[in-house]
């Protein structure tokens, strides 16, 4: 199966980059907007796929909406979120826990700091997928045929 990433909000914008990273590496991976899923978009999703549903909450009200018809689907739910007891962790097979104890500024709750751990949790989780798929070099040149990175490839 594929990898599909889902998120509202800066969670949103960090699964949109980690799509970017699994495709880069060489895996089938798409975002998913939870809403636009609700309306047509579930179509991508497939028996077998691996989901990865981010909300530091874990209770954000769309992803919580989609659970059923991921689950009717034959999908497997992984979930990254802070609150370990929240309902999206508790309908997971998986838990990633991006728990952190405060956000840059404890006055404004601004995501920064649960963004930028969601972003290094997701970055390695696609390291350990690339050295079990054994991504080769070779591969990750062909990928990048532009840029920086396909001029030192």
């Amino acid at each position: 199966g594929k990898i599909v990433i889902t998120g509202v909000g800066k969670s949103g914008k960090i699964a949109e980059k980690l799509v970017a990273t699994f495709l880069s590496l060489g895996n089938l991976a798409l975002f998913l907007h939870p809403t636009e899923a609700l309306h047509g978009d579930l179509g991508m999703v497939s028996p077998r796929d691996a989901v990865l549903a981010i909300s530091y909450s874990g209770k954000t009200p769309e992803i919580l909406q989609l659970l059923p018809f991921l689950h009717q689907r034959g999908a497997h739910l992984i979930s990254m979120v802070g609150n370990l007891a929240s309902p999206l962790a508790l309908a997971s097979e998986a838990v990633i826990d991006a728990q952190v104890q405060q956000e840059a500024t404890p006055d404004i709750p601004a995501p920064t700091t649960s963004t930028t751990l969601s972003l290094a949790l997701g970055d390695a989780l696609a390291m350990c997928l690339m050295r079990q798929r054994a991504c080769t070099p070779s591969l990750f040149a062909s990928n990048h045929p532009g840029g920086s990175l396909g001029q030192i490839m």
